[in-house]
């Protein structure tokens, strides 16, 4: 039974891999083509900001494809958690639109700030000087606070257990050790690269839905459409996957109640 899952999952991978990437492409086009100039691209606004994200998960993607092909899953819930920050920052910027010009545009604008140097010469990329007013202006924003910006209670519990189990695939900590070394039966159990894959797809299509909400082209009703479309299916399959034998991973729970608002 198990070997049959891993294989729909495979399928489901792949299919949304490419209309993710479809669809990031697709923004691009409606908003970034005829404003940038790619071999020197500029944030300036909110909208240049997803383009970035859209670049960036369209690499974590195609990342993860390599990794899955590896049955690297440590590697793709690292991977993950770049997708997460990416959407929590957009979900961020269309709960509160002033959030990036307070704490991110100060970092790009070096015509009217400049980093803050402590006297040891260390750089401190948190804040800034306005350049006239020589006011000291604090741009720390933790991932933690852009999840307690949700309006969705699930993006907090993401934080605190998938966030947390990803970090320690980033940082070295003692803690995963085990996983690194567990083989699993693809007779017996889901293949823990194929939960991790789709987890991405999941924070990718979140992601989407939010610069959906934040389009004013055609490519909002587009991506609602498709939004709409993808997550019943996809707590489909996190509900046939978690019920499947050994499968633990309570994060599937939460993204599944979160798939459904």
């Amino acid at each position: 039974m198990s070997k049959i899952i891993n294989e729909d999952v495979k399928d489901v991978f792949f299919n949304y891999q490419d209309a993710l990437i479809h669809s990031f492409v697709y923004f691009i086009r409606k908003h970034i083509e005829s404003t940038q100039n790619f071999l020197d691209y500029s944030i300036k606004n909110i909208i240049d900001f997803c383009g970035f994200c859209c670049i960036k998960t369209q690499k974590n993607l195609q990342s993860i494809e390599v990794l899955l092909d590896n049955g690297l899953a440590e590697n793709i819930y690292a991977t993950n958690r770049s997708i997460y920050e990416s959407y929590l920052y957009v979900l961020a910027f269309n709960q509160n639109p002033d959030l990036f010009n307070e704490k991110i545009l100060p970092k790009l604008n070096d015509e009217e700030y400049s980093f803050k140097i402590s006297p040891n010469g260390k750089i401190n990329y948190n804040e800034v000087i306005h350049k006239k007013t020589n006011e000291t202006i604090n741009l720390n924003l933790t991932i933690k606070e852009l999840a307690k910006m949700s309006p969705y209670s699930e993006d907090i519990d993401l934080y605190n257990l998938f966030y947390r189990l990803s970090s320690q695939f980033v940082h070295v900590d003692v803690l995963s050790a085990k996983s690194y070394f567990y083989e699993h039966d693809p007779f017996q159990e889901v293949d823990q690269s194929l939960i991790a894959a789709t987890i991405g797809i999941t924070f990718s299509v979140l992601l989407i839905e939010q610069m959906g909400i934040l389009s004013n082209t055609i490519f909002k009703s587009d991506i609602a459409y498709f939004v709409k479309k993808s997550k019943p299916e996809l707590v489909m399959y996190f509900n046939l996957i978690y019920h499947s034998p050994l499968c633990k991973n309570e994060v599937l729970l939460i993204l599944i109640d979160r798939l459904q608002k």
